[in-house]
């Protein structure tokens, strides 16, 4: 495993790579309908 990470070239820092595993996250849930999950009394962002 290891072998096979130091082969792809580095091209983004650690926390660049958090950001855009964030990011891309993000942009699923923006594709989940939210009417479908269950109702939360905290869950009031819009």
């Amino acid at each position: 495993m290891a072998k096979i990470k130091r082969n792809i070239p580095v091209k983004l820092s650690g926390e660049q790579i958090v950001n855009k595993k964030l990011k891309e996250m993000n942009e699923l849930l923006k594709g989940i309908d939210l009417s479908k999950l269950p109702k939360r009394p905290n869950a009031n962002q819009e």
